[in-house]
């Protein structure tokens, strides 16, 4: 999402991207047979599925076998092409581990783009808890020689960048930090009322109160806080009865949430997933969005895309109140926060936005008009550019 979106962005400012993608799952973001570039840069990232054994990427090998695949699904990407690239732009440790080599070959300069600790996952996109340890400590290995490698570094936050920097003694003068974003318009505008109107009849929920989380269900992502939080939100009295839960996803949990379910018939539903092109209109079709991050190194200290979809939309969110959303939220204002350790606060916080329609209106229109102005792929862009001009200039 942040490769696409920060294409789109560069190319709204009428800047020449490419984006080489290993799957070509993702849209081909590029003008290819543009020849009169001021600068160009080259977006690299990897798609598909992660699993412990590509931890041996290190293998010069399995390399080459990469940039094979990467190059080989795009002929008309010549290495002339290639070597007119001012700057590589590199999204995690595979894409970052190429460039490299041909920075040797090129005079291209090297941005690595760190989004933070990458996990391996199964089918389900649940975290595999057992080789966690392992597969991390060989990704760190692997980036703090990218990390030595790069002209310049850039982070999603402030406090990600701080953390890296003083664990692998990072020159602080190398690196930037170049936030996350969100295709504003596409969640604000990408629904129609008739169809958020027969998603919530195909719910049993059109005069429903409804309480919405998507994303994937498993304890890195709040599982086991959102299963305390449903609990406890649906088998209070004093809480608007026609209230409904809606939890569209799919994880390691799923089952547990299925259990919960059977507990509290049709005031619980579960979805299996949403495409992102209908996601806009689920988002509408909700009163109440949920964020139940949990309290971790890895949380604390990046944005949440999730987040920053569910503000756009301008619905209210409970979020937890991790140190890293506290740094552009406020309670109250343009979202309602819960404390990551108290699950209750967050049932409390629902119930203060399910009391009032104007509350609901009001923090929902100020955190889209946040999202708007400062998180847009289009404002990302803009800071992008700057890093590039900066590394030209060096």
């Amino acid at each position: 999402m942040r490769v696409s979106g920060l294409s789109r962005g560069l190319h709204g400012m009428g800047h020449s991207v490419i984006t080489i993608c290993a799957s070509g799952s993702e849209n081909l973001a590029g003008n290819f047979e543009k020849t009169d570039f001021r600068l160009v840069r080259l977006l690299i990232r990897l798609y598909g599925p992660w699993s412990p054994l590509e931890s041996q990427f290190m293998d010069s090998a399995h390399l080459r076998s990469i940039a094979y695949r990467m190059i080989s699904p795009l002929p008309q990407l010549s290495l002339d092409v290639l070597n007119s690239c001012s700057i590589l732009h590199c999204h995690q440790h595979w894409a970052a581990s190429i460039a490299e080599r041909k920075k040797r070959i090129g005079n291209q300069r090297l941005l690595f783009d760190y989004h933070g600790m990458i996990f391996p996952t199964d089918v389900n996109g649940a975290v595999i808890e057992q080789v966690e340890n392992r597969s991390y400590s060989k990704v760190s290995k692997w980036e703090q020689r990218i990390f030595h490698e790069a002209d310049m570094i850039s982070f999603v936050t402030a406090r990600l960048r701080d953390r890296i920097v003083d664990q692998n003694d990072i020159d602080i003068e190398k690196t930037c930090v170049i936030p996350d974003g969100v295709d504003y318009t596409h969640i604000s505008e990408g629904w129609s009322k008739d169809a958020v109107s027969r998603l919530r009849i195909s719910w049993g929920a059109e005069n429903a109160t409804i309480v919405m989380y998507i994303g994937t269900l498993d304890s890195l992502h709040g599982g086991n806080y959102l299963m305390e939080v449903v609990c406890e939100l649906l088998a209070r009295t004093d809480i608007d009865p026609g209230l409904k839960c809606i939890i569209v996803g799919v994880g390691s949990q799923t089952d547990e949430f299925a259990q919960l379910q059977t507990r509290f018939p049709g005031r619980l539903m579960l979805v299996p997933g949403v495409s992102y092109s209908w996601l806009p209109t689920y988002l509408a079709a909700a009163d109440i969005l949920l964020v139940p991050h949990p309290r971790n190194q890895l949380m604390d200290s990046i944005e949440s895309g999730k987040l920053l979809t569910y503000l756009a939309s301008g619905k209210p969110t409970v979020v937890t109140g991790l140190t890293s959303v506290r740094s552009y939220l406020d309670d109250g204002v343009n979202s309602v926060l819960s404390n990551p350790d108290s699950p209750s606060t967050m049932v409390n916080g629902i119930e203060r936005l399910a009391k009032s329609p104007e509350l609901q209106k009001r923090i929902g229109s100020q955190g889209s008009m946040l999202v708007k102005g400062s998180r847009n792929w289009s404002c990302v862009a803009r800071t992008c550019t700057d890093v590039y001009d900066l590394m030209i200039s060096r």
